[in-house]
C-alpha cells in the first residue's frame, strides 16, 4: 500500500512519466525517445545521471561501458581516484560522497539488490530529489541494467581509451 505522505501520488508518477517519454518528433520511434531522453539533459545534473550510471553498470559487472562512461563524462562529473574506485567497491558511506551521491548510490544498490525501494530510503531520497528527478534515475538504472545484460552477454570488448575497473584499494 502507498502511503501518501511517503510516496508521490500515483497520478503525479504517471504525469512526470508520461512528460519524459514524449515524443519529440512524430519520426521517432517512442522507445528511441526515452533511450535518448534519458542521455540528454533531464532533471538530474550530469554528475547525478552518471553517478547511477556507473554504480549500475559496476554491480553488473559491466566493466566496458562502465570505462567508456569514465572516459566520455569522468571529467566533465569531476570524479576523483577514490570515487571511481568506490563506484566498483566502495558503498555510499564512503568518505569520498557527498549526502546526495551516496543516496544515488543507495538507490542504485537497492533496486539492484531487490528490484524495488523501500520506504526508508524513498522518504531520504523524497528530501533531496523531485518526483521527476526520482523517475529518471531510476528509469536510467532499469536501462543500464539492460545495457549491462547485453554488453556482458555479447561478451564486448573494452575500447582502448577506455578504463577497466580499478583495483581494489
Amino acid at each position: 500500500m502507498v502511503e501518501v505522505g511517503v510516496r508521490r501520488a500515483i497520478d503525479d508518477v504517471r504525469r512526470v512519466l508520461d512528460s519524459r517519454v514524449v515524443v519529440q518528433r512524430p519520426t521517432r520511434p517512442r522507445t528511441a525517445s526515452i533511450h535518448h531522453g534519458l542521455l540528454d539533459r533531464g532533471s538530474i545534473s550530469l554528475r547525478s545521471r552518471e553517478l547511477m550510471i556507473l554504480r549500475t553498470c559496476a554491480r553488473c559487472g559491466a566493466e566496458y561501458e562502465w570505462g567508456v562512461h569514465i572516459a566520455a563524462f569522468g571529467g566533465k562529473a569531476h570524479w576523483t581516484p577514490a570515487q571511481m574506485r568506490s563506484t566498483v567497491h566502495g558503498g555510499a558511506a564512503d568518505e569520498c560522497w557527498s549526502v546526495e551521491d551516496g543516496l544515488i548510490i543507495l538507490l542504485a544498490d537497492q533496486l539492484h539488490d531487490t528490484n524495488q525501494v523501500d520506504d526508508a530510503l524513498w522518504a531520504k531520497l523524497s528530501a533531496q530529489f523531485t518526483a521527476d528527478q526520482l523517475v529518471e534515475l531510476i528509469m536510467l538504472a532499469g536501462k543500464y541494467h539492460a545495457v549491462s545484460y547485453l554488453i556482458n552477454a555479447m561478451g564486448i570488448q573494452h575500447e582502448a581509451f577506455a578504463p577497466k575497473f580499478p583495483d581494489v584499494a
